[in-house]
C-alpha cells in the first residue's frame, strides 16, 4: 500500500514483483475460463452482435467519458 501522491486521503494498492509474476501466470488460464463462460453457448452471429454493441459503447465512453455525469432528473436517450 502506498499513499496517493494526488490525494492525501487515499491509499493505492500496488503489486509486488512476486504479485505481478503470479498475476501474469494466472492471466491466460483466467482469460480462457472467462471466454468459455461467456461465449461457449453463444453462436458466432451473436458474438459478432455483442462485439458491435460493445464497440459502440466503447466509442461513446471515449467521446463522453471525461464529461461530468448528467443530472439524474435530466431526460436521457
Amino acid at each position: 500500500r502506498v499513499r496517493s501522491d494526488s490525494d492525501g486521503r487515499a491509499t493505492e494498492v500496488v503489486l509486488t514483483a512476486a504479485g505481478r509474476q503470479a498475476f501474469e501466470a494466472a492471466a491466460p488460464g483466467h482469460a480462457a475460463w472467462v471466454k468459455h463462460l461467456f461465449f461457449s453457448d453463444m453462436s458466432p452471429r451473436r458474438q459478432e452482435e455483442l462485439a458491435e454493441i460493445l464497440e459502440s459503447a466503447y466509442e461513446s465512453i471515449l467521446r463522453h467519458g471525461t464529461l461530468p455525469r448528467p443530472d439524474l432528473d435530466e431526460d436521457l436517450p
